[in-house]
């Protein structure tokens, strides 16, 4: 029985505790109450500079990095730090990645996780709070193909979805492109093409009084692209989210190492943790005692 309470297992089936099966198991952290201050003072002073989290958790398999994951989610969304000045949309992608997989691969599942349907709404919200939703659009995204596809959404029906192909980087067909009226396809000019595209989509969340961020888990599979430019198109893709002039779309890193140096090098190459900041990779050590969830029982009920 002591065990049971101890863990959070009291009427359940099995000794399981999961967020992915049990979205509410999101609220325990056992037994890190210092780990959990530290994560919990970076995310507030993250939300003042750079103006959204930008996170890399780091462990052993199975020292608790989903778990984590789950718990920041929880604590934005139930105990909103004062310096968060917006509301919390955030968004858990488990990255799947394969040997010739480049920045589409990950753009996409970013841009499908978050879902067409709420861009869309933001879209129409704004429409409806401006008196030039053009002008507005070119404001927050810049390239006159993105603000094109932007404005298609509000359409509905096929030409509706073709736009929100576009937005996700997939490859369009000569008609499809004109009839969007868009000279290109996105991520044609490189990695950069497609992280303005997500930022400019975290500004119009802003303007609708949300903040992306992004939890995105097993990112030791970017260990599997094996071809040179697919690894620097990926790695270039998150140097340009975490450059400081993105202050509207988060993002919070789990990832599988034994030791910092183990984890993917798109990761850990200076010019990504020098904007990141050291201070903002932190390692989940394994519970190392039954006594150290007992110590923190009370505070992670």
């Amino acid at each position: 029985m002591e065990f049971k309470e101890w863990f959070c297992l009291d009427n359940r089936g099995s000794f399981t505790i999961d967020a992915k099966i049990t979205p509410s198991d999101g609220r325990f952290y056992f037994g890190r109450a210092e780990k959990e201050k530290q994560i919990k003072a970076q995310i507030r002073k993250c939300f003042i500079a750079p103006g959204t989290p930008k996170m890399m958790i780091w462990g052993a398999y199975g020292s608790g990095k989903t778990q984590t994951l789950h718990y920041i989610d929880y604590y934005l969304r139930t105990d909103k730090p004062p310096s968060c000045h917006l509301d919390p949309r955030v968004l858990h992608v488990d990255i799947e990645v394969q040997s010739k997989s480049d920045c589409s691969a990950i753009h996409i599942q970013l841009l499908e996780t978050l879902g067409k349907d709420p861009v869309t709404k933001w879209v129409a919200d704004l429409f409806s709070q401006v008196d030039d939703l053009d002008k507005e659009l070119r404001e927050l995204m810049g390239d006159p193909n993105a603000v094109a596809c932007l404005g298609e959404l509000r359409s509905g029906g096929a030409s509706s979805l073709t736009a929100w192909r576009w937005l996700t980087g997939q490859s369009l067909s000569n008609n499809d492109l004109q009839s969007l009226k868009v000279t290109r396809n996105l991520g044609q000019l490189g990695a950069g093409d497609m992280v303005n595209v997500l930022v400019g989509i975290g500004k119009l969340a802003e303007k609708n009084g949300e903040k992306l961020i992004f939890m995105l888990d097993e990112m030791e599979q970017l260990q599997n692209v094996r071809t040179g430019d697919s690894t620097e198109s990926i790695h270039q893709y998150f140097r340009k989210l975490a450059d400081p002039a993105n202050s509207s779309v988060g993002f919070v890193i789990g990832c599988t190492a034994d030791t910092r140096d183990e984890m993917p090098r798109i990761l850990n190459r200076a010019d990504i943790s020098t904007r990141i900041g050291e201070i903002n990779y932190i390692e989940i050590p394994h519970l190392p005692a039954v006594q150290d969830v007992k110590t923190c029982e009370t505070g992670s009920r």
